[in-house]
């Protein structure tokens, strides 16, 4: 009897560290699909930041075509924007030609912190206005908004253009769907490459604008962990901020196994 208790307690420890081990080779293979998936989506980024460097002036029509097949393969992408940088002596133009392309009815505006109302932005020295937004049909409505007046997104654009690399806001709502799930801004900035970019001083003056992607990162969660794990993982992906946001969660897919415990995904994307 002894013999037999002894055998079992070895086989339930054995179990138990398996299962472990286990749960460790899938939570890492988690990690690195969704990372992999999110590089192959910020990619998108600098492709397009390239037909900026490559022509000062940028057509709606060049914009879409660029942008088009990363749409096509990536529906987490809410939208790819293109926000120049207008002063302040420059917006009656740049108004005016959004309305001769009968887009932009608002102008340069600015939203509340939960994106419901919307209202002409106030006189300051510059702006950043949404000037092309692909796919065109569903974000009609964000021509003209100035990410740059929201103090999240500020912050992301004055990082990425100080550092001259790609920078992201924290969750937000979107101005396209209030009620929806969350999505993340990633700025890439475009500078004028005939001007030094050796300081964050010089990189300010040399800015032109922004290509932003409005991303919602928990659609590439499913879509990277879109196969059941073995062991029936929970998994949550989280903002990793001061106080961390739940973008999404996973539960587990496998009812009656035993759940290993939750795996936390904790990313600044």
């Amino acid at each position: 009897v002894m013999l037999s208790v002894a055998t079992y307690q070895f086989s339930l420890r054995h179990d138990e560290q398996r299962q472990l081990e286990q749960f460790d080779d899938q939570a890492h293979d988690h990690a690195l699909r969704l990372q992999s998936s999110l590089d192959q989506v910020l990619a998108v980024l600098t492709t397009t930041q390239g037909l900026f460097n490559a022509s000062d002036t940028v057509s709606r029509k060049e914009f879409g075509m660029r942008v088009a097949p990363a749409l096509a393969h990536h529906p987490e992408i809410v939208a790819i924007n293109w926000a120049p940088r207008i002063a302040a002596d420059r917006r009656s133009a740049f108004e005016q030609a959004l309305r001769e392309e009968g887009i932009g009815n608002l102008g340069i505006y600015d939203v509340l912190a939960d994106a419901r109302l919307a209202h002409r932005a106030e006189p300051r020295d510059e702006y950043f206005p949404v000037m092309f937004s692909e796919p065109l049909n569903r974000n009609r409505s964000a021509i003209g908004i100035d990410p740059y007046s929201r103090p999240q997104n500020r912050a992301a654009m004055q990082a990425a253009m100080s550092s001259g690399k790609q920078w992201s806001t924290p969750p937000f709502p979107l101005i396209q769907d209030p009620q929806g799930p969350l999505a993340v801004a990633i700025y890439q900035p475009v500078f004028h490459l005939d001007r030094p970019l050796a300081t964050p001083e010089e990189r300010k003056t040399a800015l032109r604008g922004f290509v932003i992607l409005l991303l919602q990162p928990g659609l590439t969660m499913e879509a990277a962990l879109i196969k059941p794990s073995s062991l029936g993982i929970d998994t949550r992906l989280l903002d990793a901020g001061p106080q961390p946001v739940l973008i999404k969660h996973l539960p587990s897919r496998l009812a009656g196994n035993r759940v290993a415990p939750n795996e936390h995904l904790h990313g600044e994307y």
